[in-house]
Protein backbone atom coordinates (compact mmCIF):
# COMPACT_ATOMS: atom_id res chain seq x y z
CA UNK A 1 0.00 0.00 0.00
CA UNK A 2 2.89 2.45 0.97
CA UNK A 3 4.61 1.54 -2.33
CA UNK A 4 1.30 2.06 -4.27
CA UNK A 5 0.26 5.44 -2.50
CA UNK A 6 3.67 6.95 -3.37
CA UNK A 7 3.22 5.73 -6.99
CA UNK A 8 0.01 7.54 -7.14
CA UNK A 9 1.51 10.59 -6.29
CA UNK A 10 4.44 10.57 -8.29
CA UNK A 11 2.20 9.94 -11.26
CA UNK A 12 0.45 13.33 -10.16
CA UNK A 13 0.48 15.61 -13.54
CA UNK A 14 1.79 18.74 -10.97
CA UNK A 15 4.27 16.54 -9.04
CA UNK A 16 7.08 19.32 -9.25
CA UNK A 17 4.51 21.82 -7.89
CA UNK A 18 3.32 19.20 -4.97
CA UNK A 19 7.36 18.67 -3.56
CA UNK A 20 7.74 22.16 -3.84
CA UNK A 21 5.01 23.26 -1.44
CA UNK A 22 5.07 20.02 0.44
CA UNK A 23 6.65 20.20 4.15
CA UNK A 24 7.83 16.18 3.33
CA UNK A 25 10.87 15.49 1.20
CA UNK A 26 10.43 11.80 0.96
CA UNK A 27 6.99 10.35 -0.20
CA UNK A 28 7.96 6.73 0.73
CA UNK A 29 8.26 7.52 3.63
CA UNK A 30 5.30 10.12 4.77
CA UNK A 31 2.95 7.33 2.97
CA UNK A 32 4.88 4.76 5.70
CA UNK A 33 3.51 7.73 8.54
CA UNK A 34 0.52 8.33 6.79
CA UNK A 35 -0.69 4.41 7.03
CA UNK A 36 0.59 4.00 10.37
CA UNK A 37 -1.76 6.98 11.59
CA UNK A 38 -4.45 5.19 9.94
CA UNK A 39 -4.33 2.40 11.73
CA UNK A 40 -2.78 3.30 15.11
CA UNK A 41 -5.72 3.34 16.67
CA UNK A 42 -6.13 -0.23 16.25
CA UNK A 43 -2.61 -1.02 16.52
CA UNK A 44 -2.68 -3.07 19.94
CA UNK A 45 -1.48 -6.33 18.94
CA UNK A 46 -1.72 -7.73 22.54
CA UNK A 47 -5.33 -9.70 21.63
CA UNK A 48 -6.38 -11.88 18.37
CA UNK A 49 -9.39 -9.86 17.62
CA UNK A 50 -7.49 -6.54 17.50
CA UNK A 51 -4.97 -8.12 15.33
CA UNK A 52 -8.42 -9.02 13.43
CA UNK A 53 -9.55 -5.56 13.67
CA UNK A 54 -6.43 -4.41 12.18
CA UNK A 55 -6.46 -6.53 9.31
CA UNK A 56 -9.47 -5.57 8.48
CA UNK A 57 -8.72 -1.89 8.68
CA UNK A 58 -5.44 -2.49 6.80
CA UNK A 59 -7.54 -4.68 3.95
CA UNK A 60 -10.17 -1.98 3.58
CA UNK A 61 -7.66 0.77 2.53
CA UNK A 62 -6.17 -1.30 0.22
CA UNK A 63 -9.37 -2.47 -1.35
CA UNK A 64 -10.00 0.98 -1.59
CA UNK A 65 -6.83 1.69 -3.83
CA UNK A 66 -7.86 -1.42 -6.00
CA UNK A 67 -11.68 -0.40 -6.84
CA UNK A 68 -12.02 2.16 -9.74
CA UNK A 69 -9.92 4.78 -10.09
CA UNK A 70 -7.39 4.87 -7.18
CA UNK A 71 -6.64 8.86 -7.39
CA UNK A 72 -10.25 9.06 -6.35
CA UNK A 73 -10.37 6.80 -3.22
CA UNK A 74 -10.54 8.51 0.09
CA UNK A 75 -7.62 6.82 1.25
CA UNK A 76 -5.68 8.33 -1.83
CA UNK A 77 -7.68 12.04 -1.86
CA UNK A 78 -6.94 11.89 2.49
CA UNK A 79 -2.78 10.98 1.89
CA UNK A 80 -3.02 13.76 -0.81
CA UNK A 81 -4.19 16.08 1.30
CA UNK A 82 -1.94 14.92 4.07
CA UNK A 83 0.86 15.38 1.86
CA UNK A 84 0.51 19.13 0.29
CA UNK A 85 -0.61 19.72 4.00
CA UNK A 86 -3.88 21.53 2.79
CA UNK A 87 -5.80 22.63 6.09
CA UNK A 88 -2.29 24.30 6.61
CA UNK A 89 -2.26 25.96 3.34
CA UNK A 90 -6.15 26.90 3.37
CA UNK A 91 -6.13 28.69 6.76
CA UNK A 92 -2.90 30.24 6.12
CA UNK A 93 -3.80 31.38 2.79
CA UNK A 94 -1.11 29.69 0.71
CA UNK A 95 -1.54 28.95 -2.85
CA UNK A 96 -2.78 24.84 -3.69
CA UNK A 97 -1.18 22.58 -5.99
Amino acid sequence: MQERLQDLMLNERNIALIMEISPYTDIREEAYHFIQSKVAPVSNLQYAFQRDIMEGTLNSLIQQLNEGDPRQSEIYKEFYRHFTDEEFRRVSGLPLP
